[in-house]
């Protein structure tokens, strides 16, 4: 038996006196909505499992639970679950205040996607159950997409170009105000190319390196052990900042705010225009001694033979 009461301050209950507890809405002599005995409610479904279950058909498929649990201080920790009835295939929207936000399958969903789709329900972005971030593929090793490696812990980032694709086209491009100063681009089939802009149009004042040989007998070259173990060859960053200050970045001995080392980077490909220009330098210095040789060589030869 059900009741209708209206009480004095004009509200209204609704209630049964159902031996079960449920409440039942009904229409064509079928039930649209259920209130069970716990106040949970189902649309589409006379055993809801949350306190709001929606489902699409008495399959069980595409069912939406909200606030199905909740943590001791009453927040909603997950707020919705969609998918089918069955452990695979839901999704969860949880929350915690000041812990997280989440979108994702359900927890002991091991294998399902999270997949964004735009245009026609077209894929444009998944993050796979190994935690790989993947644009334009669904792989992590593709011949044309973008992905976030997770790799186990030691990431890394694939950049894929399909068959075909002609020599100099990008993998990376870095701009500054919308405009490109450098690139990481394929080479032929088998290598990359590193690039930063040198276009003429972007030069004023061009002028030849003076004194390439004495900068260049300036630089110390050396052999060293890094603290990891690693043995190298190079400079030392603030000793080649004091001869060629473009080819290092930082400070020597800087320190953040918490007293941690800044250390200095170096971009040891600036010292390239230095040894062209001395190499030169020495080949001008070469064809005058030689030339200075060939003269004395004759000179010697024509003194014996005037004898």
């Amino acid at each position: 038996m059900a009741s209708i009461i209206n009480a004095s301050t004009s509200s209204g209950i609704v209630q049964t006196a159902d031996t079960s507890g449920v409440l039942q809405l009904q229409t064509a002599s079928t039930t649209a909505v259920t209130v069970d005995a716990s106040q949970n409610v189902g649309i589409g479904t006379t055993s809801p499992g949350s306190k709001l279950e929606i489902s699409n058909n008495s399959s069980g498929n595409y069912v939406v639970s909200a606030i199905t649990n909740l943590s001791s201080t009453g927040y909603a920790r997950q707020l919705f679950n969609i998918g089918s009835s069955g452990a695979n295939g839901q999704a969860d929207i949880s929350y915690a205040p000041g812990l997280f936000f989440t979108i994702g399958p359900s927890a002991n969903d091991t294998t399902t996607p999270i997949v964004f789709r735009n245009n026609n329900a077209t894929e444009r972005m998944r993050i796979d159950s190994s935690g790989n971030v993947l644009m334009g593929t669904t792989v992590v090793n593709s011949t044309g997409g973008f992905a976030f490696n997770a790799n186990g812990g030691t990431p890394d980032i694939r950049i894929g170009h399909p068959t075909g694709t002609s020599s100099g086209t990008w993998y990376a491009s870095f701009l500054y105000n919308a405009s490109s100063i450098g690139s990481i681009a394929q080479n032929g089939t088998t290598a990359v190319l590193y690039n930063t802009t040198s276009d003429y149009r972007l030069k004023n004042d061009v002028t030849p390196i003076e004194n390439a040989l004495s900068t260049i007998s300036q630089l110390n070259p050396v052999s060293f052990t890094w603290i990891d173990g690693r043995k190298d060859d190079g400079f030392i960053a603030h000793e080649l900042q004091e001869i060629l200050p473009n080819c290092v970045t930082g400070e020597k001995d800087a320190v953040d705010k918490e007293g941690n080392p800044k250390y200095q980077q170096m971009d040891s490909s600036g010292v390239i225009p230095f040894l062209v220009k001395a190499i030169q330098e020495q080949q001008t210095l070469i064809v005058s001694q030689s030339e200075l040789i060939n003269n004395l060589k004759a000179r010697i030869e024509t003194l014996e033979g005037a004898k």
